[in-house]
């Protein structure tokens, strides 16, 4: 029986799929006097075990937005609109997906138990007409 691939499987085979549209986007990127937006990137995804390329597979896969809300990154650091961020199981290492900061702040500050994020959740819908 086969398995079900993994996210970074999923984007991986989406990236080699589309990898010309996906170049061309980087090299527009880059030409509109952005930088490049791997500089510092390679260096924090090392820690989760991830390469730019997947980081850039899971960012297309999610077509630039939150896997939680489904928007972009808005939160600006040092005027530039920072990066989503790679949400990762810390028991596992297992990556989920990219998130924005508030999600990410979210899931991280809910201690990653579903739980307590069920427990937000009732409790929103119990009194989200006062």
């Amino acid at each position: 029986m086969k398995s079900t691939p993994t996210q970074l499987e999923y984007a991986h085979a989406y990236y080699q799929e589309h990898r010309v549209r996906l170049d061309a986007l980087h090299r527009k990127y880059c030409a509109a006097g952005r930088g490049d937006p791997m500089k510092h990137l390679t260096r924090d995804l090392k820690r989760h075990g991830i390469s730019a390329d997947d980081y850039m597979r899971l960012l297309d896969a999610q077509q630039g937005t939150c896997a939680i809300c489904g928007k972009p990154e808005t939160h600006k650091y040092k005027g530039q609109v920072q990066r989503l961020a790679v949400d990762h199981n810390h028991q596992t290492g297992y990556i989920r997906g990219l998130l924005c900061r508030d999600c990410n702040l979210l899931i991280g500050l809910a201690e990653e138990s579903l739980d307590r994020l069920q427990g937000a959740y009732d409790y929103l819908q119990t009194h989200v007409s006062i």
